[in-house]
Order: structure tokens, then sequence, then C-alpha cells
């Protein structure tokens, strides 16, 4: 397995090649998976020197646009342009309506038919009869619930990912708000205790309630979990704190490859 970032910031940064938080996953025998697809992804692609027609199908964590906002390209893209397929589309059941209905359809609605679906533009692979789980290659993908944005009365969740091989475990948070001292989220911290390698988003330069802090993940992440963890997702304009010295990996680079 092999993972490469196109990008490590968040929606708020732009400019000097930070790119969003996407990334590809390379399988063992040859196919490739595209973590989330942000508004930049035509440049991060190509930045990385990596093409569309690569691509063996494309994951969606949630409808956030540095996740999603690419999907109209890649849909356009492959719907018109004679050199590319239509790709399989792996998302959550319980977005795949609010995907098409609030966030594609008032673009692509209306092509060369006058009424497009979301299946005009991407194949929605039949799941197993747990809708959370897939596989692309050698490759086993779990979809993990994670809170991202949490109300009284409206919630948005992210899914992140398990990616297991034969020879390893990894996990990718995508987003979420990091409440690992929530009594709910114990689950999730005993897949991170199990995982050989982790990937978390992780906010510097200012705390809000969508992104694990900095501050915080240092404080209530075990050390045994920490020398894993490497952090993204965070703004490439502010000064990084010296993660390695507070027992994490590390902070990925946009472009950086992990091999498996």
């Amino acid at each position: 397995m092999k993972i490469t970032f196109l990008g490590v910031s968040g929606a708020l940064d732009s400019g000097g090649g930070s790119y969003n938080s996407n990334m590809l996953i390379d399988t063992d025998n040859g196919k490739t998976l595209l973590v989330d697809a942000g508004s930049d992804i035509p440049h991060s692609l190509d930045a990385a020197g990596r093409s569309p027609a690569e691509i063996d199908g494309v994951y969606i964590s949630h409808l956030h646009a540095d996740h999603a906002g690419g999907l109209e390209w890649l849909g356009y893209l492959t719907y018109f342009h004679p050199e590319f397929r239509k790709l399989p589309l792996y998302i959550h059941p319980e977005l795949r309506g609010p995907l098409w209905e609030n966030s594609l359809k008032a673009g692509m609605g209306v092509a060369d038919k006058p009424e497009m679906q979301l299946t005009d533009y991407f194949d929605i692979p039949m799941l197993s009869s747990d809708p959370e789980n897939f596989t692309v290659g050698n490759l086993s993908f779990g979809m993990i619930q994670l809170p991202h944005i949490t109300h009284d009365t409206a919630n948005m969740c992210s899914y992140g990912l398990m990616v297991k091989s034969p020879k390893s475990k990894v996990f990718i948070t995508t987003d979420t708000s990091g409440q690992y001292n929530d009594l709910t989220n114990l689950a999730v911290t005993a897949q991170m205790i199990t995982s050989d390698l982790i990937f978390h988003d992780c906010s510097i330069g200012f705390k809000s309630s969508v992104h694990a802090f900095y501050d915080d993940l240092n404080a209530m992440i075990p050390a045994v979990v920490k020398e894993k963890m490497w952090l993204y997702h965070y703004s490439s304009k502010t000064k990084r704190p010296y993660a390695v010295a507070d027992g994490f990996a590390g902070f990925v680079e946009t472009g950086q490859v992990f091999e498996l």
C-alpha cells in the first residue's frame, strides 16, 4: 500500500501549493483510490504528477467543499471526455442523497440530458450487507463515523477510514473534532490503538469546534498512540509546533508518500 498526500491543508488555506487534504491510496495490485476530492483536486493531482486516468474509484468522507467540491470536475471529465471512464463512488448511504440534491444537482442536473442523476456520472457500487465496508484491489476499507460539527438540533459527521492490507492497518480521520474524552468515542480510540499508522486532522494557530486542536491532541492522546500519529489538515501559513518533540510522528507535507 502506498499513500500519497495531494494536499495537507484545511478549507481556509489558499495559495502556496498547500491544497486540500485529499490523498491517493495505491494498492499492491495496481488499483488507486482517491480519498476525497476537494475543489482544487485538478491542480493537486497535476502538481503530484498524477492523472485522473489512474484513479479506479473515489471515496467521499463528507460534503464540505474541500472534500467533495471537485466531484463536479471529476464527474464531467469522466462523462464527456472519451479518454476517461465512469468511476465507482464510495460514500456512506446516508450521504448519497444529500450529495446529489444539496451539492451537485444545481450544476450537474442538466447536461446532454435534461434530468441527469448521480448515477449518470458515477457508479454507485452495491456494497456488502454491511454498507460501511468496501474493497479496492487487495485493500479493505471500513467507514468510521466521527463527530465533526455537533449541535443540539443538527449534526454533521465525517466518515473516516480504516484501511487494512494483509500486512498493515491504517486509520485516516478525514475530519473530526477529536472528542476522545467522550465515552462515545472509546471505540474510535480502540481503533487507533490497534492501528499501525494514523493520519489525524489537526488545527493549529486557533481553536475551533470542528477540528481537533493540536494542544488538545497533545494532552489527550497517549504516547503509545502519538508515536504513530501523523498530523495534517493544518494551516500552511501558521508556524507549526515541533510535533516530534511532543511525541508525534510529525506533520505531513504536501506530496509526501508513505509506503507500507
